[in-house]
């Protein structure tokens, strides 16, 4: 019996940075709960942004954010993992050899970025419905960082691979869009958040659903007994899940959600 349901948001249940979800999903969502099945909306998004989307619910439901760093019941924290200090300084002096690549660090409280790059503001701000600001330097802002995010607009996968040769080791280094890269501790991938949620709710493996479509998601579909990648994801991701599902356009893991009511 499926007792606790996970589920990506972009690129699973909406476009890359969409903000609108079909109203479906929100009356299913309660009806599970009813039911007594625990709904999580796990995302690199912060939870304000995730927020955006289920917020009619947010008090009968728990939230993955920051990809697995931070973990929410009815909107307050209830789990989080900050990065070392030290680890952020050296990443942050990696990345300013790639110019090309847009910064943003995550806290509990909202997204930060340097600079004023206004089209990167705009995406952080506007696109994704991100609550934070600007500041004059990273380095002032080392304490509580939950997350480091990365945007780049070509070659994503290749940067992403090149910083898991210098980082991989030591923090965990993901896909988390086609343009994003997430760097998290090695112990706070969506994951290692499930497992933790399954441990906090009394829940195996064996009870718990997962959908997603990208490669920040594979550690949470194989610790579901019941795992889906979107058709859309890549085949190696979808290697890591037992069965495919239908992509956002089709609604697909809401139709799944419903064979469970």
């Amino acid at each position: 019996m499926i007792r606790l349901i996970i589920s990506d948001i972009d690129g699973t249940l909406v476009p890359e940075g969409g903000l609108t979800l079909n109203p479906e999903y929100l009356e299913v969502v309660r009806k599970l709960t009813e039911k007594g099945i625990t709904f999580v909306a796990a995302s690199g998004r912060q939870m304000a942004s995730e927020d955006k989307l289920f917020g009619s619910v947010r008090d009968h439901i728990f939230y993955i954010s920051e990809s697995g760093a931070l973990v929410f019941k009815h909107g307050e924290v209830i789990e989080s993992k900050v990065l070392d200090p030290k680890y952020v300084v050296g990443v942050l002096e990696d990345l300013r050899k790639m110019p090309e690549i847009k910064v943003m660090l995550s806290y509990e409280e909202g997204y930060y970025m340097e600079g004023n790059d206004e089209e990167f503001y705009n995406l952080i701000f506007h696109t994704y419905a991100g609550v934070g600001g600007v500041v004059d330097s990273f380095l002032d802002r080392l304490d509580d960082c939950v997350k480091i995010s990365l945007f780049v607009e070509e070659h994503a996968k290749e940067y992403e691979q090149e910083l898991q040769k210098h980082w991989g080791d030591k923090l965990s280094v993901n896909m988390s869009g086609a343009k994003w890269i997430d760097i998290t501790r090695k112990d706070a991938t969506k994951g290692d958040a499930i497992a933790w949620l399954q441990n906090y709710l009394g829940v195996t493996p064996e009870e718990t659903m997962a959908f997603g479509d990208n490669f920040n998601d594979m550690t949470m579909l194989q610790n579901a007994g019941e795992s889906y990648a979107s058709v859309l994801s890549h085949d190696e991701v979808k290697q890591a899940a037992k069965y495919t599902v239908a992509s956002y356009k089709e609604d697909g893991v809401l139709q799944v959600l419903k064979t469970l009511l």
